[in-house]
């Protein structure tokens, strides 16, 4: 994955829309992060996406 604008993604994030959860794909759809906010804790879930259970 790759922040085209910059750095710190996650801040600028939280800048504008005032949370720290987002979800992010690679360009070529092969794996996903996730990070998620909840009440006492953060999650950082990252999933990869087999080529065999990938639609073209």
């Amino acid at each position: 994955m790759r922040d085209l604008v910059g750095t710190a993604l996650p801040s600028r994030i939280r800048a504008g829309t005032g949370l720290t959860e987002f979800m992010a794909v690679s360009v070529d759809g092969r794996i996903m992060c996730a990070v998620s906010d909840e009440e006492y804790d953060k999650w950082i879930i990252v999933h990869r996406f087999d080529e065999e259970h990938r639609e073209a």
